[in-house]
């Protein structure tokens, strides 16, 4: 019978509570959550246990809607009992609920007025937790102490996380030795909370302490620690852990991110291993082709997973779909549109219209610079997933087809926008310039949905187009209630760069400064910046102080490199600067001139300012492809990190006088030189 008739004014008298619960229960346990929600709305009266049921429903939806509809139940419900609910289950229920939503402000009231235990405890701080406010959940310990009430395992994961989350790695260890009982999933928290914090010499010392059997969690945080500090004392404790425990155990019963963790740390020591002795020693274990494909990829070597690929044809061996997926994100990784070519040619036909293939092809289509083919996919697809359409508007926004993006967002089904298709969408937004599209796209995200990563994508959006002080007006927002979030100082600090604004860039790095102790790559992304700006800026004094207190520190900036690929070859760029010199002058003669302010280093005796802009990889990338015969129309490179403004001049240069079109996919985003002259990214780069 349908639900409409079975509550219809005649059912209503025959169907009791009972019933209605039961009935809601089973559309919970099913995750059928919005019948849940729409038949409670049908009760006439419902009573206490419908009122549970219904904000258990409330909780597992958690979203704005439900919160809302929960919102407006739990009030009109507390001014019926004149402010007097008795029953503690409900309360929790309502407290759960909130919590869940990350209603912080009714969560504490609702909590204040509760009989409280280890349950609600955990439940507070776990949402201090997820909202990146441990010193909260430190207080409620506090709280907790003063009550009487002993904490679980759950209370002292969420203490320990709280520590980790403010980088107080000593209150950390020294609640962990105050724990009289220690659990594996406890010491599985010390140990990824200190491997996660920089601390690995610390972590492998307190694997190698801890009396507790290890769960496969901690061996393979173990293995990633290892991996961490690549030294013989290491790898050799990885070999010998593992070997015993495939004594133990047969590799088919060890789940397959063990297995992962444990070789990954052993071939992170390169030193130790040739590339050979790496595949035969996992053969030995029976690892799988599409393992060592996950691990290469995972480590940045997409030509090794094509390598192995390229075995499984020799040998016969049929590659399965997970198989196709991995090497289609190698593809992805490598971004050459030839080699993309070439190999997809070998795709059986049947694998085509698996969804997971179909996303994997738009990606990689995306980051090879064809957005047109990885729409052409797109298309086929009959009912498009979340996936589906993140890896489409990541592909738009990366090939400077932003407004593409926001179309395509557009007409994407309300309830399937998470918050990759919303990051997506900002980000295209981004290197663009769209402000009053990214404005009102963060606008209907509702606050407690903007994770970090939004705000961070709405401030750099703010940043690249000069508009600072929205910027810091957004970042002030975010850290009345979280932590300082590094990605968006560097945001800040590459637009103070690019405006040549010194005096912006030192209030931004002082601003970060302090949290930057245990944060090598930050610290040093930092400071290069801030160097820059100051040279850009003219003050090459301060640069050069900058600098100099970096090298005494110890702290190593990233060598830019380039890759391109040439008659299907990888080949790295630092072979061809005679033939650099060449194309140089070349240029000359068409009135191009070297910006000198994006020189970031000093000079040695025997360099000039122009031998020094030369030296940048991505020219050396261009001058190798020029040397070929016959000279291509297209060439592509990728970059490991962004490209300077000289470097960018140069290349719509070239474009233009040889006539040809030049890809460059750098750390941000895709630039296509046109032979026009000009660029798809609109200099927003």
């Amino acid at each position: 019978m349908p639900l409409d008739d079975i509550l219809s004014v005649e059912g209503q008298r025959l169907l009791s509570h009972v019933t209605c619960g039961v009935m809601m229960s089973g559309y919970v346990k099913n995750k059928r959550i919005q019948d849940a929600i729409d038949l409670f709305a049908k009760i006439k009266k419902p009573n206490d246990v419908i009122y549970i049921v219904f904000f258990n429903a409330c909780s597992q939806a958690a979203n704005s809607e439900a919160l809302n509809v929960g919102k407006r139940v739990f009030f009109q419900l507390l001014t019926n009992s004149n402010g007097n609910i008795s029953n503690e289950k409900l309360l929790h229920a309502a407290l759960g609920m909130f919590v869940k939503c990350s209603d912080i402000e009714n969560a504490e009231k609702l909590f204040a007025r509760l009989h409280r235990n280890q349950i609600s405890y955990g439940s507070m701080m776990a949402m201090y937790n997820q909202r990146n406010q441990p010193r909260k959940t430190l207080l409620l310990f506090e709280q907790m102490k003063l009550e009487k009430i002993e904490p679980n395992e759950q209370i002292f994961v969420l203490i320990s996380n709280a520590f980790f989350q403010l980088n107080d790695l000593i209150r950390a260890k020294e609640f962990f030795d105050q724990i009289s009982t220690k659990s594996s999933m406890i010491g599985d928290v010390m140990l990824n909370g200190l491997a996660s914090n920089n601390s690995a010499e610390r972590a492998f010392d307190l694997y190698r302490s801890m009396s507790v059997s290890p769960s496969e969690y901690s061996l393979s945080i173990l293995f990633k620690i290892c991996s961490q500090l690549n030294d013989q004392k290491s790898i050799e404790f990885a070999r010998r852990t593992f070997q015993e425990i495939t004594r133990k155990y047969n590799c088919s019963q060890l789940s397959f991110t063990l297995v992962y963790a444990a070789w990954a740390s052993l071939i992170s020591g390169k030193h130790f291993f040739t590339n050979e002795q790496r595949c035969n020693q996992l053969r030995c274990y029976d690892v799988s082709y599409g393992c060592m494909m996950t691990m290469y990829n995972n480590q940045n070597e997409p030509d090794q997973t094509l390598s192995l690929y390229e075995e499984m044809k020799r040998n016969g061996i049929e590659l399965d779909c997970l198989n196709w997926v991995l090497v289609l994100n190698a593809l992805a990784d490598l971004s050459d549109l030839s080699t993309c070519e070439s190999m997809t040619s070998q795709l059986s036909e049947k694998y085509l219209n698996d969804i997971q293939i179909q996303n994997a092809l738009i990606n990689m289509w995306g980051k090879a610079s064809s957005a047109y083919r990885a729409r052409n996919v797109f298309d086929q697809i009959s009912q498009p997933t979340n996936m589906s359409y993140s890896a489409m508007i990541n592909a738009y926004g990366l090939n400077g087809l932003s407004r593409q993006a926001v179309q395509l967002y557009r007409q994407i089904p309300y309830e399937i926008i998470d918050d990759i298709i919303n990051l997506c969408v900002l980000n295209a937004c981004s290197h663009s310039s769209l402000i009053n599209e990214a404005e009102e796209l963060f606008r209907n995200i509702p606050k407690e949905k903007r994770t970090e990563k939004i705000y961070s994508s709405m401030i750099d959006c703010y940043n690249r187009s000069n508009l600072v002080n929205k910027a810091e007006e957004l970042l002030n927002e975010y850290e009345q209630s979280h932590s300082p979030c590094y990605s968006m100082y560097m945001s800040f600090l590459s637009a103070a760069r690019n405006q040549r604004d010194p005096l912006l860039a030192q209030r931004m790095y002082d601003r970060i400064e302090p949290y930057l102790k245990d944060q090598e790559v930050y610290a040093t992304s930092a400071q290069v910046l801030l160097a820059n700006t100051y040279a850009l800026a003219g003050d090459s004094a301060t640069a050069s102080t900058i600098r100099t207190k970096m090298n005494q520190s110890g702290l190593k900036r990233l060598a830019g490199l380039s890759w391109t690929v040439v008659n299907g070859k990888v080949t790295q760029s630092n072979e061809i600067y005679a033939e650099l010199e060449r194309l140089t002058n070349e240029l000359k003669e068409h009135e191009y001139q070297c910006d000198v302010s994006w020189i970031s280093r000093p000079m040695m005796n025997d360099e000039t300012e122009e031998s020094v802009l030369s030296g940048h990889s991505e020219r050396l990338a261009i001058a190798y492809n020029l040397i070929q015969r016959p000279i291509p129309k297209r060439i592509q490179i990728m970059e490991n990190l962004r490209v300077c403004g000289d470097c960018h001049t140069f290349t719509k240069r070239v474009a233009e006088v040889r006539q040809c079109t030049i890809i460059i996919r750098d750390a941000n985003r895709t630039h296509h030189f046109y032979p026009d002259g000009h660029c798809s990214c609109g200099e927003f780069f």
